[in-house]
């Protein structure tokens, strides 16, 4: 019987090459802040996704965090050591333990049928919210979304009510443990399955004795949407989108000397080509 896996993985130190399917990555930039000092920092492609760091400049840090695009979800930690990164695609959290020297990734994943609000660490445990499309009515804590200009004019504000996943952070081992449902003293799951499941589920009798976010604002994806996007990228573009490309591309490499390859000066190269003659 093959072994279970760990709940993480530890985080690569260096990133590997990036594909060159993907188009040219820009330059690495502030991508979001952590806190005051503290940021992540990023090298994007037209679709938002890249290499991720985390950089703490006071300490001299500057550790890979993954090859991903920017997260969808509020982020808030308690303990100056934890640092919480990415959930990408996979909906797979990343996390640091020891101030940002170095990355843990979760093997498990969240529900791809749920939208992760927050995530958030108290005293030692990781809190996760997560709405429930299709079960809302089991969900119980309050949560708002602020004003987001990137949203359809009725998505701009909205509440809601979330289900939240408690686990104990080990940061010695940086692991998180099994998650449990909490269960707010009074409250009942309207789901069937809820009695099924009552060895994952925790009563609790104060939920905002936690101290956990209730709003959530802008999001560190929504800055690609406007100064972190690059000009599109495909192998059949069109002329006028390859030439927004090339220019993009030779005026970065002004600006950064030393940024460009010389596998992405080709790869330019056989773009124009490949675009003169069947574009």
């Amino acid at each position: 019987m093959p072994a279970i896996p760990a709940p993480t993985l530890q985080i690569a130190k260096a990133p590997g090459p990036i594909d060159p399917n993907s188009g040219p990555h820009a330059p690495r930039q502030l991508a979001w802040p952590w806190d005051e000092g503290r940021t992540f920092e990023a090298e994007f492609n037209s679709s938002c996704r890249g290499p991720i760091y985390f950089v703490d400049k006071q300490r001299n840090i500057s550790s890979f965090v993954g090859i991903d695009s920017p997260p969808l979800a509020t982020f808030d930690s308690d303990d100056p050591d934890v640092i919480l990164g990415n959930i990408g695609y996979a909906e797979r959290l990343i996390f640091s333990t020891n101030g940002g020297r170095s990355f843990f990734k979760e093997v498990r994943a969240f529900p791809s049928s749920a939208s992760i609000e927050f995530i958030a660490v108290r005293k030692g445990h990781v809190y996760v919210g997560m709405y429930l499309r299709s079960n809302e009515a089991d969900a119980y804590f309050a949560w708002h979304r602020t004003k987001n200009k990137y949203r359809s004019k009725e998505m701009e504000e909205y509440d809601s009510k979330l289900m939240i996943l408690e686990g104990k952070l080990d940061k010695a081992r940086g692991r998180i443990a099994s998650y449990r449902i909490l269960k707010p003293k009074g409250h009942q799951f309207s789901s069937p399955y809820a009695a099924m499941a009552a060895e994952y589920i925790k009563e609790i009798d104060d939920i905002e004795a936690l101290g956990l976010p209730h709003a959530g604002g802008n999001v560190p994806r929504h800055v690609c949407r406007t100064t972190m996007q690059l000009p599109v990228w495909q192998h059949w573009a069109s002329r006028k989108d390859l030439a927004e490309m090339s220019t993009w591309y030779e005026t970065t490499k002004r600006a950064h000397p030393g940024w460009a390859t010389a596998e992405m000066d080709k790869l330019m190269q056989e773009a124009r080509e490949f675009t003169e003659k069947y574009r």
